[in-house]
């Protein structure tokens, strides 16, 4: 069973140097009856289109890091926006066809790469290293977890956007949910590309990423996912090893599990976990790595009726909502469609409770 995981919410961090830096906002409406509720707030301040299909804001901007965040308002997928600096640099964009959404942008403009861009390879078979090794980069990205020795940082949700940091010194050892951009050398480590080196380091707010849902344990060994915050799930085949791993396995092949950021954990053989953390590369395996306990979701083997509950076809299942209470009149179960999942039912009778 998949189990939802919180994340930090992006907060304002503004910059109080005193150089300042021009920046052009400019909001579209495709249709030409402006935003209708939709805003859009950069550096702490609202901008919208009253009506018509266009407006343009300049802003005044000190040296820094700024949050932007768009919310929503009726036909949204009529929205878009964009921000240039004086070099016709692009800051940022988006169309509201991704609803409420929000970024960081800094000024002056920087020239940076991403870690899709360091990570990716196209056939890891024959090659696996990254085509930026050697070279100096400045990436940004939230922190997905910390270690004694350095941190994982992504930058969107997604395979190839996450990348190992290494930080002996802890100079530069930040918290797990920070957005940072730093600067550092791209090198390879028996197999893992990491950065290492870093000479430059800034906090900028808070961010989180989505995690990936790998789609079985064995797909986990994909070259894709290093570095990458995920959750995969499995049965539990072995105990904890006097070096912390463990592995699960779906029936594709097992997932090793590791220790590096939370230690002391022991799986019940048998039981179903789902499993969350950034993917470590070592001794020629992936290795998820959870943060804490709060990243490991454990249910016990079923012992009584196991069944798959499915609520799936027909038009507008929007409107369809569905609740299974047992004998007793408690709710075992309720959603809506599509819906499908596995549940434990005891042996009894049970009423079905359907809506529209």
């Amino acid at each position: 069973m998949r189990k939802a995981l919180a994340f930090f919410t992006l907060i304002a961090f503004i910059s109080t140097t005193n150089a300042q830096n021009t920046v052009t906002l400019y909001l579209y409406d495709s249709y030409g009856d402006g935003w209708t509720g939709g805003v859009i707030n950069v550096a702490g301040t609202d901008y919208t289109i009253d009506t018509g299909t266009e407006a343009s804001f300049v802003l005044d901007l000190a040296d820094g890091s700024y949050d932007w965040y768009y919310t929503a308002g009726s036909w949204a997928y009529e929205n878009s926006w964009s921000a240039y600096d004086d070099a016709v640099n692009l800051l940022f964009s988006g169309n509201g066809d991704d609803g409420d959404q929000g970024g960081v942008f800094t000024v002056p403009f920087t020239e940076m790469v991403t870690i899709h861009d360091i990570q990716f390879v196209e056939d890891p078979e024959t090659n696996d290293a990254s085509p930026l090794e050697g070279n100096v980069v400045i990436v940004q990205g939230v922190v997905t977890g910390v270690g004694y020795n350095g941190y994982y940082l992504q930058d969107a949700s997604g395979p190839w956007n996450g990348i190992w940091v290494y930080e002996p010194d802890t100079l530069y050892l930040p918290d797990l949910g920070d957005l940072v951009m730093i600067e550092g050398t791209v090198e390879e480590y028996y197999g893992e590309t990491e950065i290492l080196d870093v000479t430059d380091y800034e906090w900028l707010s808070y961010g989180w990423v989505d995690p990936v849902w790998v789609d079985s344990t064995a797909g986990l060994a994909d070259e894709s996912f290093e570095g990458v915050f995920v959750v995969v799930e499995g049965e539990a085949m072995t105990d904890t090893t006097t070096y912390g791993e463990w592995t699960i396995d779906d029936g594709s092949g097992p997932a090793m599990i590791d220790d590096q950021l939370y230690s002391g954990f022991g799986p019940n053989l048998g039981w179903w976990y789902a499993v969350a953390g950034p993917v470590d590369y070592s001794y020629g395996d992936n290795k998820v790595q959870p943060v804490n306990e709060d990243y490991i979701f454990g249910i016990p083997p079923c012992e009584a009726n196991d069944v798959l509950i499915s609520c799936d076809l027909g038009s507008w299942q929007g409107e369809v909502s569905w609740d299974l209470l047992d004998d007793m009149g408690d709710t075992v179960a309720m959603g809506g469609a599509p819906y499908y999942e596995d549940a434990c039912l005891d042996d009894g009778a049970y009423t079905l409770y359907m809506h529209d």
